[in-house]
């Protein structure tokens, strides 16, 4: 035992010390050096995937940012279209920031920026709700985001990995095209969340194999994920999922991994966009419009109502349909009333209906019921006529029964469902399984 500090003393002999300390240093002045170096070669700047912590209620943030030196010290300009800039796009002020050495390479915004420092600023409250106290964060807490980052991986040169000093959670920089408008970048990135968050009416749909999850009310950044084989809608047994959209996709706070199920953490779009596919072999799409359909449009046993409906578009229609629907609008009825549309419904007492909307024309007093038969293994609704409510004879009249061949295609027939809008149910496209033209797109109402 008498040994062991006789070696730890040779093995820490002045000489040997300073060069190890000396070797050390010279590492981490190297490694900041080519970390600055890095991030002023982007000529427009990086994407900013932002993760503040781990926290349910508070978001993550996309944002563009652009490093530059100036004399022997570096500014960077951030850029943000969001809740902090009051939902519009605004650019901040050149603020410095340093790359420095403490135990490791460190990237530190610690001077005040207008855009940046609202995610660390313990007494920003958020937007106010409908109340001169309903905010979002409590005051001394804030969103309780990182301002100080430990760089954890620039090996490289389109990609910068961050830790936060404080919160421990990853941030990620990824260069940023040097013909990409910035105003135009959030323009797009605003317009692909608006399609598929606040204009969707259904979840998104997350599929592993033969497992499927279903992602509700990802407005927020934040999914509430159910498992898609027993979602009821009611979301009582939903987990968080917190995620940033950015322009090549789609990316979690961590793996994905939910009911032993790993799908992954980085999303990417396919070649046309229409679905985002981790290299687990996972991907995000639209889901199953037959499901929704379903769904939405069946009606309640006991109230006959439904939660919302489906209104038939007469633009798109295929050859079949449209020809019909022609033949409505050339008739008196159709030259008194060209606003009219068809609607899939329920009603009270009745049950499912098709009935008549548009200008004088009350779906709950112009109506055919309709006898509907799913079929969940086929995918498909088969449909066939009830009882015509009294109404509805008056119509046929006077459309010289061409509104009675229109009704027609809802007698006997067979459809299967589409998406029309990748990552959307907003709208969908009904198609008989006997003839492709015999279809035409319906829309959430």
């Amino acid at each position: 035992m008498a040994a062991l500090p006789l070696m730890f003393m040779q093995s820490c002999s002045p000489e040997q010390d300073d060069l190890f300390n000396d070797s050390a240093i010279e590492r981490l002045e190297a490694d900041a050096q080519s970390v600055l170096d890095l991030l002023c070669s982007s000529e427009n700047g990086w994407e900013m995937l932002y993760f503040l912590n781990e926290e349910e209620d508070i978001p993550c943030y996309t944002l563009l940012v652009k490093f530059e030196k100036s004399g022997g010290d570096g500014v960077a300009q951030f850029a943000s279209y969001s809740d902090i800039t009051s939902n519009q796009y605004r650019i901040s002020e050149k603020s410095p920031f340093t790359v420095k050495i403490d135990n490791s390479t460190v990237l530190s915004f610690d001077s005040y920026n207008s855009i940046f420092h609202v995610f660390s600023d313990p007494d920003y409250l958020g937007e106010k709700g409908p109340t001169d106290t309903d905010y979002p964060y409590d005051s001394g807490r804030g969103m309780m985001g990182d301002y100080e980052f430990n760089v954890v991986d620039h090996s490289s040169s389109d990609v910068v990995m961050l830790k936060g000093k404080k919160r421990g959670t990853y941030t990620v920089l990824r260069r940023l095209d040097a013909d990409v408008d910035w105003q135009q970048y959030f323009t797009d990135l605003n317009a692909t969340k608006n399609s598929m968050f606040t204009a969707n009416p259904a979840p998104l749909r997350l599929v592993v194999g033969e497992r499927y999850f279903h992602l509700y009310n990802g407005g927020g950044s934040i999914f509430e994920v159910v498992d898609g084989a027993t979602d009821d809608g009611a979301l009582t047994a939903a987990q968080d999922w917190k995620f940033v959209l950015f322009s090549d996709g789609l990316r979690f706070i961590t793996g994905f991994d939910q009911d032993g199920v790993n799908a992954g953490q980085d999303f990417y779009y396919n070649a046309d966009r229409t679905r985002l596919e981790s290299s687990t072999g996972a991907y995000i799409d639209a889901g199953d419009p037959y499901w929704f359909f379903k769904t939405v449009n069946t009606a309640d046993a006991s109230t006959g109502n439904t939660v919302h409906n489906w209104v038939v578009e007469y633009d798109g229609m295929g050859a079949t349909a449209k020809q019909l629907f022609d033949a409505v609008y050339a008739s008196s009825f159709g030259q008194s009333y060209p606003n009219f549309q068809l609607i899939f419904a329920g009603l009270n007492g009745v049950g499912d209906i098709l009935g008549l909307t548009g200008s004088n024309l009350v779906f709950s007093r112009y109506y055919n019921s309709l006898v509907k038969t799913a079929d969940d293994n086929a995918r498909t609704i088969s449909y066939t006529l009830g009882e015509t409510q009294s109404n509805m004879e008056a119509i046929y009249t006077v459309s010289n029964n061409t509104m009675r061949d229109v009704y027609s295609l809802f007698d006997g027939k067979t459809y299967r469902f589409e998406t029309v809008q990748a990552f959307s149910m907003q709208r969908l496209r009904m198609v008989s399984v006997d003839d492709d033209e015999l279809s035409f797109n319906v829309s959430y109402k």
